[in-house]
Parts: C-alpha cells; structure tokens; sequence
C-alpha cells in the first residue's frame, strides 16, 4: 500500500498535535508553586514604669525635683510660723481696745495667706512643669534607644506595655458610682496589648540597660 505525500502529511500534523496535547497535559499535571509566605513580624514589649524605676538620668532627675520640693516646704513653713505669730498677737489684743492695731494684724494676717498660698501654688505647678520636662525628655531617649535595640537584635516593632489598663468596677472617689458603657468602652480603647508571652517579648531589661550605659558614657542624644 502506497502513501501519497498528501497522506504522509497527514501523519505528521496528527503526530506532532498528539505530542503537543501530551506536552500541555503533563505541564498540568505538575504542582503549583508553593505561596511566598510573608517573615514573621518579631514584637518586643516595654514596660514604661519599670523603665523609668530603672532608669539613673530619670531617678536622678526626679531627686532633684524632690529636693527643691523641700526646700518649697521650708520656705512655706517660715510664712506659716510668721502667719502663727501674728496671729497670736492678734488674738493677745484686747476687743474693745483701738482699732487701728487689730486692723494692722488683721491686714498682716491676709497678706501671709496669701503669700503661703500663692507661694504653694507656684512651687507646686513649678515642679510639676520640671517633672513633665524630664519625663518628656527621657521618653524622647526611650524611643531613639528603642530604635537602636530593635536594629541591633532585629525587632520590627516594640510596644509600651499597656496590659494594666483595665476598666474598673467604679469610679475612684466618694461618689463611688458604676461606670457607664461608653466610660467602660473608653478605657478599652486605650489598651492595644490583649496578651503577650513575657519571655519572648519583654525587652525592658535591655532597653534599660542600653540607656543606663548610654547616660554614664555620657552619650549625648
């Protein structure tokens, strides 16, 4: 049996389609590539009051503010002990004596008042503003030494510590009332940690270390 030269391309063009169908049909057969799966995010905790308990420039700082409170109260004692006095030469004077003496105290007695009270108010909100200066200043280094530590031992994010935050049962003080849901839901909001495994996650000893050095180098940030 002779082929004519039509026939014999014939063969051909169904030969190399059925090797065509082979080919697509064992490309299908091969398993999808596996998902690039994104790195774990490493999470480093801070405990801020822990921190600062720790902290030398912090503790320091704070000590001298409650040294100048002192020296506040010594200088409010002397006003007392002035406001004291005159106060017993007043109550020395006779009532149905002259009147211009009584008043003179009386004016003297006002006037010691409020200096011990303006002198309270001022050194109180005196150290109040120095305070929040240094508490401002030591978390402006908190935040930079966290960005070194997280470089050096590879966190990609370190959280302040927030799990404390806990809506209470009442509100603090003698009214003592239960709260409403919207003060309940208020606090929540202002807690961004539900749990986290301390020993994986607290990096507040280090951090406190880093800055502790960080201070008695005398490196200035």
């Amino acid at each position: 049996m002779k082929l004519t030269q039509g026939g014999m391309w014939s063969r051909a063009l169904v030969v190399v389609a059925l090797c065509g169908t082979a080919v697509v049909a064992s490309g299908s057969l091969r398993p999808a590539p596996a998902p690039v799966m994104a790195p774990a995010t490493a999470v480093g905790v801070v405990n801020l009051k822990t921190l600062l308990a720790g902290l030398t420039e912090f503790k320091e700082g704070m000590a001298l503010i409650e040294e100048k409170k002192k020296q506040g109260q010594e200088g409010l004692k002397q006003i007392e002990a002035q406001l004291k006095k005159v106060q017993d030469d007043f109550e020395l004077l006779p009532k149905d004596g002259p009147m211009g003496p009584r008043l003179d105290l009386q004016v003297k007695i006002a006037e010691l008042q409020g200096l011990g009270e303006a002198r309270a108010t001022a050194t109180t909100r005196s150290l109040e503003v120095q305070a929040g200066d240094l508490l401002r200043r030591v978390f402006k280094k908190a935040e930079e030494s966290a960005q070194r530590l997280a470089a050096k031992d590879g966190w990609d994010i370190i959280l302040i510590d927030d799990r404390s935050v806990m809506p209470p049962e009442r509100v603090s003080g003698k009214e003592g009332r239960r709260l409403t849901v919207s003060e309940v839901e208020s606090v929540i909001q202002q807690r961004t940690i539900l749990v986290a495994d301390d020993k994986k996650t607290d990096v507040t000893p280090a951090l406190l270390a880093l800055m502790n050095n960080e201070f008695k180098a005398g490196v200035k940030r």
